[in-house]
Protein backbone atom coordinates (compact mmCIF):
# COMPACT_ATOMS: atom_id res chain seq x y z
CA UNK A 1 0.00 0.00 0.00
CA UNK A 2 1.25 3.40 -0.68
CA UNK A 3 1.02 6.58 1.35
CA UNK A 4 2.16 10.10 0.59
CA UNK A 5 5.48 8.79 2.83
CA UNK A 6 6.68 5.40 3.58
CA UNK A 7 10.28 5.99 5.79
CA UNK A 8 9.70 5.05 9.42
CA UNK A 9 10.59 6.20 11.92
CA UNK A 10 9.41 9.67 10.65
CA UNK A 11 8.66 11.36 13.78
CA UNK A 12 11.30 13.91 15.54
CA UNK A 13 13.86 12.49 18.18
CA UNK A 14 11.91 14.02 20.49
CA UNK A 15 9.97 10.84 21.23
CA UNK A 16 9.88 8.52 24.89
CA UNK A 17 9.07 5.32 25.83
CA UNK A 18 7.68 4.51 29.08
CA UNK A 19 7.81 1.64 30.89
CA UNK A 20 6.31 0.37 34.18
CA UNK A 21 2.54 -0.01 35.51
CA UNK A 22 0.67 2.56 34.19
CA UNK A 23 -2.68 0.90 34.04
CA UNK A 24 -3.61 -2.71 35.77
CA UNK A 25 -3.90 -5.55 32.83
CA UNK A 26 -7.73 -6.20 34.11
CA UNK A 27 -8.23 -2.88 31.94
CA UNK A 28 -7.54 -4.43 28.65
CA UNK A 29 -4.34 -3.32 28.01
CA UNK A 30 -2.03 -6.06 26.60
CA UNK A 31 1.21 -4.75 28.12
CA UNK A 32 1.51 -2.25 31.03
CA UNK A 33 3.65 0.64 28.41
CA UNK A 34 3.22 3.86 27.47
CA UNK A 35 5.08 4.88 24.02
CA UNK A 36 4.50 8.97 23.28
CA UNK A 37 5.91 11.05 20.28
CA UNK A 38 6.10 14.50 19.21
CA UNK A 39 5.84 14.93 15.41
CA UNK A 40 7.08 18.40 15.16
CA UNK A 41 4.10 19.55 13.30
CA UNK A 42 1.91 22.55 14.61
CA UNK A 43 -1.79 22.03 14.70
CA UNK A 44 -5.08 23.56 15.14
CA UNK A 45 -7.96 21.69 16.27
CA UNK A 46 -8.69 17.85 17.22
CA UNK A 47 -7.04 15.19 15.04
CA UNK A 48 -9.31 12.69 13.42
CA UNK A 49 -7.87 9.31 13.36
CA UNK A 50 -8.99 5.65 12.07
CA UNK A 51 -7.68 1.86 11.23
CA UNK A 52 -6.63 1.27 7.84
CA UNK A 53 -6.93 -2.03 5.82
CA UNK A 54 -3.50 -3.28 7.76
CA UNK A 55 -4.29 -2.79 11.17
CA UNK A 56 -2.10 0.45 11.73
CA UNK A 57 -3.93 3.95 12.62
CA UNK A 58 -3.52 7.05 10.70
CA UNK A 59 -3.81 10.15 11.73
CA UNK A 60 -5.17 13.28 10.20
CA UNK A 61 -4.57 16.76 11.38
CA UNK A 62 -5.00 20.02 10.29
CA UNK A 63 -1.75 21.95 10.21
CA UNK A 64 -1.71 25.40 12.14
CA UNK A 65 0.60 27.75 9.81
CA UNK A 66 -0.89 26.37 6.22
CA UNK A 67 -4.45 25.37 7.07
CA UNK A 68 -4.01 21.91 5.02
CA UNK A 69 -4.41 18.68 5.92
CA UNK A 70 -2.10 16.41 6.75
CA UNK A 71 -1.54 12.53 7.68
CA UNK A 72 0.89 10.69 9.64
CA UNK A 73 0.34 6.75 9.83
CA UNK A 74 1.87 4.23 12.56
CA UNK A 75 4.89 1.91 11.14
CA UNK A 76 4.70 -1.77 12.24
CA UNK A 77 6.21 -1.78 15.48
CA UNK A 78 3.20 0.65 16.40
CA UNK A 79 5.54 2.81 18.38
CA UNK A 80 6.74 5.45 15.63
CA UNK A 81 5.11 7.50 12.65
CA UNK A 82 5.40 8.87 9.48
CA UNK A 83 6.43 12.39 9.06
CA UNK A 84 3.43 14.02 8.94
CA UNK A 85 1.99 15.31 4.86
CA UNK A 86 -0.42 16.25 2.82
CA UNK A 87 -2.43 13.32 1.84
CA UNK A 88 -1.91 13.84 -2.30
CA UNK A 89 0.13 15.64 -4.41
CA UNK A 90 -2.43 18.98 -4.21
CA UNK A 91 -2.92 20.31 -0.19
CA UNK A 92 -6.14 20.60 0.40
CA UNK A 93 -6.86 23.77 2.93
CA UNK A 94 -9.62 22.64 5.63
CA UNK A 95 -11.64 24.56 8.21
CA UNK A 96 -12.18 23.00 11.55
CA UNK A 97 -11.22 19.41 12.34
CA UNK A 98 -10.93 16.45 9.98
CA UNK A 99 -12.98 12.78 10.52
CA UNK A 100 -11.74 9.44 9.45
CA UNK A 101 -13.57 6.42 9.30
CA UNK A 102 -12.82 2.90 7.26
CA UNK A 103 -15.12 1.82 4.74
CA UNK A 104 -15.95 -2.13 4.17
CA UNK A 105 -13.57 -2.34 1.34
CA UNK A 106 -10.75 -0.92 3.44
CA UNK A 107 -9.96 2.00 1.76
CA UNK A 108 -10.31 5.47 4.59
CA UNK A 109 -12.54 8.31 4.10
CA UNK A 110 -11.67 11.52 5.06
CA UNK A 111 -14.86 14.30 5.52
CA UNK A 112 -14.02 17.79 7.17
CA UNK A 113 -15.58 21.34 6.40
CA UNK A 114 -13.47 23.73 3.90
CA UNK A 115 -13.17 27.77 4.53
CA UNK A 116 -15.89 28.65 2.83
CA UNK A 117 -17.98 26.47 4.81
CA UNK A 118 -18.95 23.77 2.14
CA UNK A 119 -18.74 19.79 3.62
CA UNK A 120 -15.55 18.23 1.81
CA UNK A 121 -14.54 14.39 1.47
CA UNK A 122 -11.06 12.54 0.61
CA UNK A 123 -11.21 9.09 -0.53
CA UNK A 124 -8.25 6.90 -0.68
CA UNK A 125 -7.08 4.62 -3.67
CA UNK A 126 -7.40 1.29 -4.28
CA UNK A 127 -3.09 1.50 -4.17
CA UNK A 128 -3.09 3.41 -0.72
CA UNK A 129 -3.11 7.38 -2.07
CA UNK A 130 -5.49 9.59 -1.76
CA UNK A 131 -7.90 11.59 -4.57
CA UNK A 132 -8.31 15.03 -4.10
CA UNK A 133 -11.12 16.28 -2.27
CA UNK A 134 -15.13 16.22 -3.73
CA UNK A 135 -18.10 17.56 -2.30
CA UNK A 136 -21.61 16.54 -1.83
CA UNK A 137 -22.70 19.52 -1.48
CA UNK A 138 -23.92 22.00 1.54
CA UNK A 139 -22.65 24.31 3.50
CA UNK A 140 -22.07 22.75 7.19
CA UNK A 141 -21.37 24.56 11.16
CA UNK A 142 -18.93 22.88 12.83
CA UNK A 143 -17.45 19.47 12.11
CA UNK A 144 -19.32 16.46 10.22
CA UNK A 145 -19.31 13.26 12.35
CA UNK A 146 -19.49 9.94 10.50
CA UNK A 147 -21.06 6.56 11.13
CA UNK A 148 -20.84 2.79 10.39
CA UNK A 149 -24.52 1.56 9.45
CA UNK A 150 -25.14 -1.89 10.33
CA UNK A 151 -24.06 -3.01 7.08
CA UNK A 152 -20.98 -1.06 7.22
CA UNK A 153 -21.61 1.66 5.13
CA UNK A 154 -20.69 4.94 5.56
CA UNK A 155 -23.27 7.88 6.79
CA UNK A 156 -22.21 11.22 7.32
CA UNK A 157 -24.35 13.62 9.36
CA UNK A 158 -23.75 17.44 9.43
CA UNK A 159 -25.60 20.75 11.46
CA UNK A 160 -26.77 22.94 8.44
CA UNK A 161 -24.66 26.39 8.68
CA UNK A 162 -27.67 28.28 7.80
CA UNK A 163 -30.33 26.41 9.73
CA UNK A 164 -28.22 24.51 12.57
CA UNK A 165 -30.37 21.82 11.47
CA UNK A 166 -29.63 18.28 11.48
CA UNK A 167 -28.31 16.70 8.28
CA UNK A 168 -26.93 13.65 6.71
CA UNK A 169 -25.85 12.20 3.61
CA UNK A 170 -24.38 8.26 2.76
CA UNK A 171 -23.54 6.09 0.26
CA UNK A 172 -24.47 2.96 -1.30
CA UNK A 173 -21.17 1.41 -2.07
CA UNK A 174 -18.60 -0.36 -0.26
CA UNK A 175 -16.15 2.53 -0.32
CA UNK A 176 -15.56 5.87 0.72
CA UNK A 177 -17.09 7.57 -1.99
CA UNK A 178 -20.18 8.21 -4.10
CA UNK A 179 -21.97 9.68 -1.29
CA UNK A 180 -25.81 11.24 -1.74
CA UNK A 181 -26.41 14.99 -1.48
CA UNK A 182 -27.66 15.92 1.72
CA UNK A 183 -31.27 15.26 2.78
CA UNK A 184 -32.62 17.02 5.95
CA UNK A 185 -33.33 15.03 9.13
CA UNK A 186 -34.85 17.64 11.04
CA UNK A 187 -34.80 19.69 14.40
CA UNK A 188 -33.28 23.23 14.82
CA UNK A 189 -30.88 25.58 17.10
CA UNK A 190 -28.22 22.62 17.09
CA UNK A 191 -24.83 23.03 19.21
CA UNK A 192 -23.61 19.15 19.14
CA UNK A 193 -24.30 16.09 17.67
CA UNK A 194 -22.84 12.67 18.78
CA UNK A 195 -23.70 9.19 17.65
CA UNK A 196 -22.64 5.27 17.51
CA UNK A 197 -24.39 2.08 16.77
CA UNK A 198 -27.12 0.85 18.84
CA UNK A 199 -27.07 -2.99 20.16
CA UNK A 200 -30.73 -2.70 20.97
CA UNK A 201 -31.93 -5.90 22.80
CA UNK A 202 -28.10 -6.31 24.20
CA UNK A 203 -27.30 -8.71 21.60
CA UNK A 204 -25.24 -6.49 19.55
CA UNK A 205 -27.19 -7.76 16.34
CA UNK A 206 -29.55 -4.86 15.24
CA UNK A 207 -26.94 -2.11 15.51
CA UNK A 208 -29.28 0.56 14.32
CA UNK A 209 -27.88 4.18 14.39
CA UNK A 210 -28.45 6.08 17.68
CA UNK A 211 -27.57 9.96 17.23
CA UNK A 212 -27.58 12.35 20.15
CA UNK A 213 -27.59 15.93 19.51
CA UNK A 214 -27.98 19.19 21.79
CA UNK A 215 -29.38 22.94 21.44
CA UNK A 216 -27.46 26.10 22.57
CA UNK A 217 -29.70 25.60 25.70
CA UNK A 218 -28.13 22.19 26.80
CA UNK A 219 -30.97 20.36 26.22
CA UNK A 220 -30.58 17.14 24.66
CA UNK A 221 -32.34 14.58 22.00
CA UNK A 222 -31.93 11.24 21.11
CA UNK A 223 -32.68 9.91 17.38
CA UNK A 224 -33.07 6.44 16.31
CA UNK A 225 -33.05 4.70 13.00
CA UNK A 226 -36.43 2.47 12.77
CA UNK A 227 -34.79 -0.25 11.14
CA UNK A 228 -30.98 -1.61 10.74
CA UNK A 229 -30.04 0.51 7.68
CA UNK A 230 -33.43 1.65 7.26
CA UNK A 231 -35.35 4.71 8.00
CA UNK A 232 -35.50 7.53 10.93
CA UNK A 233 -38.07 7.78 13.83
CA UNK A 234 -38.98 10.62 16.07
CA UNK A 235 -36.72 12.94 18.48
CA UNK A 236 -37.07 12.28 21.68
CA UNK A 237 -36.03 14.16 24.97
CA UNK A 238 -33.36 12.72 27.15
CA UNK A 239 -32.19 15.55 29.49
CA UNK A 240 -31.39 19.08 30.11
CA UNK A 241 -27.86 19.32 31.55
CA UNK A 242 -25.31 18.71 28.29
CA UNK A 243 -23.62 22.23 28.24
CA UNK A 244 -20.38 20.81 26.72
CA UNK A 245 -20.24 18.53 24.00
CA UNK A 246 -20.96 14.74 24.09
CA UNK A 247 -19.80 11.28 22.99
CA UNK A 248 -21.44 8.09 22.92
CA UNK A 249 -19.72 4.62 23.13
CA UNK A 250 -20.57 1.35 23.67
CA UNK A 251 -20.06 -1.46 25.99
CA UNK A 252 -20.71 -5.32 24.95
CA UNK A 253 -23.34 -6.03 23.52
CA UNK A 254 -23.71 -2.60 22.00
CA UNK A 255 -26.05 -0.98 25.28
CA UNK A 256 -25.33 3.15 24.91
CA UNK A 257 -23.39 5.32 26.98
CA UNK A 258 -23.14 9.16 27.01
CA UNK A 259 -20.33 11.20 28.45
CA UNK A 260 -20.17 14.64 28.94
CA UNK A 261 -18.51 17.38 30.81
CA UNK A 262 -20.57 18.74 33.52
CA UNK A 263 -18.99 21.39 36.13
CA UNK A 264 -15.35 20.39 35.36
CA UNK A 265 -15.90 16.28 36.24
CA UNK A 266 -16.75 13.22 33.92
CA UNK A 267 -20.70 12.76 33.88
CA UNK A 268 -22.38 9.56 31.85
CA UNK A 269 -26.00 8.60 31.76
CA UNK A 270 -26.86 4.75 30.43
CA UNK A 271 -29.83 3.35 28.20
CA UNK A 272 -31.38 -0.22 29.56
CA UNK A 273 -31.41 -3.50 27.80
CA UNK A 274 -33.78 -1.83 25.09
CA UNK A 275 -35.28 1.23 23.67
CA UNK A 276 -38.15 1.69 24.94
CA UNK A 277 -36.62 1.47 28.77
CA UNK A 278 -35.42 5.23 29.88
CA UNK A 279 -31.80 6.42 30.24
CA UNK A 280 -30.71 6.92 33.58
CA UNK A 281 -29.91 9.50 36.04
CA UNK A 282 -26.61 11.02 36.00
CA UNK A 283 -23.74 9.14 37.17
CA UNK A 284 -21.05 11.27 37.88
CA UNK A 285 -16.90 10.51 38.35
CA UNK A 286 -14.46 11.98 40.26
CA UNK A 287 -12.18 12.79 37.11
CA UNK A 288 -11.70 16.31 36.30
CA UNK A 289 -13.42 16.62 32.61
CA UNK A 290 -13.31 19.90 29.95
CA UNK A 291 -13.87 19.42 26.74
CA UNK A 292 -14.98 16.49 24.72
CA UNK A 293 -14.36 13.15 26.28
CA UNK A 294 -12.98 10.14 23.87
CA UNK A 295 -14.43 6.63 24.26
CA UNK A 296 -13.39 3.31 23.34
CA UNK A 297 -14.39 0.00 23.88
CA UNK A 298 -11.67 -2.19 25.34
CA UNK A 299 -10.88 -6.01 24.55
CA UNK A 300 -12.69 -7.43 27.42
CA UNK A 301 -16.00 -5.00 26.83
CA UNK A 302 -14.99 -2.36 29.06
CA UNK A 303 -15.82 0.96 28.16
CA UNK A 304 -12.64 3.69 28.66
CA UNK A 305 -12.87 7.63 28.91
CA UNK A 306 -9.91 9.78 27.76
CA UNK A 307 -10.17 13.09 29.70
CA UNK A 308 -8.19 16.02 29.98
CA UNK A 309 -8.12 18.65 33.09
CA UNK A 310 -7.80 22.26 32.96
CA UNK A 311 -4.10 21.93 33.59
CA UNK A 312 -4.05 19.17 30.55
CA UNK A 313 -3.17 16.06 32.40
CA UNK A 314 -4.69 13.10 30.57
CA UNK A 315 -6.37 10.49 32.59
CA UNK A 316 -8.59 7.38 32.20
CA UNK A 317 -11.64 6.69 33.49
CA UNK A 318 -13.29 3.13 33.44
CA UNK A 319 -16.94 1.86 33.51
CA UNK A 320 -17.43 -0.06 36.42
CA UNK A 321 -19.34 -3.46 35.10
CA UNK A 322 -18.59 -5.19 38.48
CA UNK A 323 -20.74 -3.90 40.46
CA UNK A 324 -23.28 -4.07 37.45
CA UNK A 325 -24.47 -0.21 37.78
CA UNK A 326 -23.59 2.61 35.55
CA UNK A 327 -20.44 4.14 38.02
CA UNK A 328 -17.40 4.71 36.53
CA UNK A 329 -14.05 5.09 38.71
CA UNK A 330 -11.23 6.99 37.91
CA UNK A 331 -7.28 5.51 36.87
CA UNK A 332 -4.28 8.19 35.90
CA UNK A 333 -2.55 7.42 33.14
CA UNK A 334 1.50 8.26 34.59
CA UNK A 335 3.19 9.60 32.91
CA UNK A 336 1.91 10.82 29.71
CA UNK A 337 4.69 12.92 27.79
CA UNK A 338 2.40 15.74 27.14
CA UNK A 339 -0.16 17.63 28.52
CA UNK A 340 -3.40 18.07 25.77
CA UNK A 341 -3.91 21.49 25.35
CA UNK A 342 -7.37 20.14 22.44
CA UNK A 343 -9.64 17.61 22.96
CA UNK A 344 -8.32 14.22 22.38
CA UNK A 345 -8.77 11.44 19.62
CA UNK A 346 -8.84 7.69 20.89
CA UNK A 347 -8.27 4.52 18.36
CA UNK A 348 -7.45 0.89 18.74
CA UNK A 349 -4.89 -0.60 16.21
CA UNK A 350 -5.49 -4.65 15.12
CA UNK A 351 -2.99 -5.59 17.96
CA UNK A 352 -5.34 -3.80 20.64
CA UNK A 353 -2.87 -1.18 21.13
CA UNK A 354 -4.84 2.02 22.24
CA UNK A 355 -3.57 5.47 20.40
CA UNK A 356 -4.43 8.46 21.61
CA UNK A 357 -3.90 11.84 19.50
CA UNK A 358 -3.90 15.56 20.60
CA UNK A 359 -2.52 19.40 19.81
CA UNK A 360 -0.02 19.73 22.87
CA UNK A 361 -0.25 22.71 26.04
CA UNK A 362 2.37 24.50 24.02
CA UNK A 363 1.79 28.54 22.70
CA UNK A 364 2.02 26.79 19.30
CA UNK A 365 0.64 23.08 20.04
CA UNK A 366 2.04 20.30 18.48
CA UNK A 367 0.87 17.02 17.36
CA UNK A 368 1.66 14.38 20.35
CA UNK A 369 0.59 10.99 19.91
CA UNK A 370 0.67 8.10 22.47
CA UNK A 371 0.30 4.72 22.45
CA UNK A 372 -0.97 2.61 25.38
CA UNK A 373 0.41 -0.80 25.20
CA UNK A 374 3.37 -0.69 22.88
Amino acid sequence: MTYPTSDFPGARAETTTVEGPVIAARHGWPKETVHSSRLGVRVTGVPGACEDREGRVVVFVRERDTGHLLLTRQSADGRTWSTPAPPSATPEPIDGSPVAARAVDGRIGVFYRAPDGELRTIAQNTDGTFARSTSPGGRIWGDPLVVHNADGRIEVFMIGKGDRALWHCWTDSAGPDGFTAPALLGGGNLQAITATRDGGEGDGEDRRILIIHTNTSGSAFSLTQTAPNGPWGNFSWLCDDVNSQPVLGNILGGLPHLLYALDGTLAARSRQWNRAAPWSDVSRSTAPCVGKPAVTLLPQGRLAAFCRDDTGQVNAVFHDWDSHQDTWRNAAIHPVTDSAGTDITVQSDAQGRVVLAYGTTDPQPELSITVLGA
